[in-house]
């Protein structure tokens, strides 16, 4: 948050780069309407920092933004972990091993993603210490909801302590979510046991039931997209592979009284001053909804290794305040970027 800030009192004091719209150049504004308002979603917060899994009074493991909940021994505490960008519960008992992991990640809407189901199973195996594993290849199964659903067959470990398992894991709209469970001989969570079919039964998708409101600093609130995940400091929305970046800070005039060069030098620049190079600016326009304006600039920006992806920054200005999105379109897969980023900010709400 902090960085943002200093980006926009950057902007504000600075000299527009070239390229950018000059006081006085800017045309009338493009009239813009606000996206049609959902439904929060209201369910239960569950962060990565979280030590132990969240469950209602049910059992039932659901969160605010993800797409599936299954249901555990109500009472019962589970431990909750997270690492290289996967949370994981941990179901397991001394003669068993139970996981719920998963993940929003952009390799999941690009073809081929389906070799990612046997590789996942195999490493966290190998991980754990798994002796003399044998996988079964993959094999699809019905999973009401999902994306290529499939399930994996494995043991392993010696006659006095074998293992035999199963891991299934899918795909919903950009997330990869996995259950992995296994048990000694007596174990009712060893495949085909009745404690592994009921936990594989209990897990189902489900739809998002609305948006996430964002709370910024003052108790204004802005609507995120459905199943948007906090993940390292910004906010990545799985189902298009787009990040979002959220910032507030004090307007240097009221807002009534930002010139079209004060907007110029906000719009014009969508890079942090200490990356030269990395992004480059495109255009900038300003828009209006009713008696509220927004000022929009388009760029390209490098996200690594050359890779150039489009980005697109939007801010308004509140009773002396300004509110800026920032968004990055990783996946290249929405048309409409920059105006969908704009219209976020016609959401924003008072407290």
């Amino acid at each position: 948050m902090r960085a943002t800030l200093l980006l926009l009192a950057a902007l504000l004091t600075l000299p527009a780069p070239a390229g950018a719209a000059d006081a006085g150049t800017f045309q009338k504004p493009e009239k813009v309407k606000p996206p049609k308002r959902q439904p929060l979603d209201e369910r239960p917060v569950c962060t990565q920092q979280q030590k132990t899994a969240p469950l209602d009074p049910e059992g039932v493991y659901r969160c605010r933004g993800v797409p599936f909940e299954v249901a555990l021994e109500p009472g019962k505490t589970y431990e909750q972990t997270f690492g290289r960008g996967w949370l994981s519960i941990q179901l397991g008992t001394a003669d068993s091993i139970a996981v719920v992991s998963y993940k929003p990640a952009p390799w999941v809407l690009q073809p081929g993603r389906e070799k990612e189901q046997e590789s996942y199973a195999k490493k966290f195996l190998e991980a754990i210490g798994a002796q003399g594993l044998v996988l079964s290849e993959p094999q699809p199964y019905e999973q009401a909801g999902a994306e290529d659903a499939r399930r994996v067959e494995f043991e392993f470990g010696p006659p006095e302590r074998h293992f035999v398992g199963e891991s299934r894991s899918f795909f919903v709209r950009g997330w990869f979510v996995n259950m992995m469970l296994a048990g000694l001989e007596g174990s009712d969570l060893r495949r085909g046991g009745k404690g592994a079919k009921a936990l594989f039964a209990s897990l189902r998708v489900v739809e998002s039931p609305g948006a996430l409101a964002y709370r910024f600093a003052g108790g204004e609130t802005l609507d995120l997209p459905p199943e948007s995940w906090l993940l390292q400091g910004r906010y990545y929305v799985p189902s298009t592979g787009a990040f979002l970046s959220l910032g507030e800070g004090p307007s240097p005039k009221p807002c009534d009284a930002l010139d079209e060069a004060d907007w110029a030098k906000i719009t014009g620049d969508v890079a942090p001053r200490d990356a030269p190079g990395k992004v480059h600016f495109q255009d900038s326009r300003w828009l209006r909804h009713k008696k509220q304006r927004l000022f929009l600039a388009r760029a390209r920006t490098d996200i690594g290794g050359g890779k150039l992806v489009p980005g697109a920054a939007a801010v308004t200005c509140r009773e002396g305040r300004l509110y800026q999105v920032f968004a990055l379109d990783t996946e290249k897969r929405l048309p409409d970027l920059a105006l969908d980023t704009a219209r976020l900010l016609l959401t924003l709400e008072k407290p």
